[in-house]
This record gives C-alpha cells, sequence and structure tokens, in this order.
C-alpha cells in the first residue's frame, strides 16, 4: 500500500470552520477526529441554545401583551428545536467505524468538512433571526425553514458517516 503524503491545497470551507471554531482541525488525522467532531457539535448546540433563549423570550412577551396568537407557533418551533439538539446529542453514536479508519482521503473528508460549514452556517444563521428586523412579518417561517435544513444537512451528515469505511 502506497504511503500518504498530503499535498498542498486550498480547502476554504476547512478554513472557515477552523477559523469560526478554535480547535477545530477537520477529520483527516485519526487521533484528531473524535475532538473535531465534538468542537462542530457543541458549536451547533450552542447556537440551539441562543436560538431556543429567543423562541421561549418572545413566548414570555407575546403573554405579556397577551398576544397570544403567536404563541403555538413559537412552541412548535422550540419543540423543533429541541428535537434537532436531541439528534446533535446522539450524534456519535454509531460513528465508530469513522473514528478508527487509519485514513482519510480528501475524496471522503472533503465532502464531509463541506457539509460540516453548511451546517454551521444553517445553525448560525438561524441564531441571528431575532436580530434582524422583521420587515416581511415571516421571521417564524424562515426559522421553520432554517430547521428544515439543519435537519437535511444532518441526514446527510450521518450517510456519508456510514460510507466511510
Amino acid at each position: 500500500m502506497p504511503e500518504y503524503h498530503p499535498r498542498p491545497r486550498s480547502l476554504p470551507w476547512l478554513e472557515r470552520l477552523a477559523m469560526r471554531l478554535p480547535g477545530y482541525g477537520g477529520y483527516q488525522e485519526r487521533g484528531h477526529r473524535r475532538e473535531a467532531e465534538r468542537i462542530l457539535l457543541d458549536a451547533i448546540a450552542a447556537r440551539l441554545r441562543v436560538a431556543r433563549d429567543q423562541i421561549d423570550t418572545a413566548i414570555r412577551q407575546c403573554i405579556e401583551r397577551e398576544a397570544l396568537s403567536e404563541i403555538n407557533s413559537l412552541e412548535r418551533i422550540r419543540q423543533h428545536i429541541d428535537r434537532v439538539a436531541d439528534r446533535l446529542r446522539l450524534a456519535e453514536a454509531g460513528t465508530d467505524h469513522f473514528y478508527n479508519v487509519e485514513h482519510l482521503g480528501p475524496d471522503k473528508t472533503d465532502p464531509l468538512h463541506v457539509v460540516d460549514l453548511e451546517l454551521f452556517e444553517t445553525v448560525e444563521a438561524l441564531a441571528h433571526r431575532f436580530e434582524q428586523p422583521d420587515l416581511d412579518h415571516n421571521r417564524l417561517a424562515h426559522i421553520e425553514e432554517d430547521l428544515r435544513k439543519l435537519e437535511i444537512k444532518l441526514d446527510q451528515r450521518a450517510l456519508m458517516l456510514q460510507g466511510i469505511g
């Protein structure tokens, strides 16, 4: 079996993740995979907590103003956030082969890094939804769409991890 010698190459998605997530080094080195994944999943979970806190604040404000018409939608979104957070907590289960395989080449790691960046950017957009003005009065629809995108990306990532090995 030929020895693997990494060649310098441009990895904009990996560089962008590393700039935003201190300690994230990617998945090519076997000894760093579990740590890189934990850093990513913890960062995503932290941003989900921010979004959930914002939803909780919005619910309290609706109750205080007696604007009860939006509470059901907000509670549904909060439950959706909780489901996604539960998926993240369980995300490591079943990926032992990914952690233990000796060598992962760019053909396996590059697409995974791209999906990781998309996951991170989607959840970051979600966490910032309440900071932006809601000129079109469709903030909740955007939040629900962000959550759907996040779940699709989590599904893609899970399939990629299953295919490694």
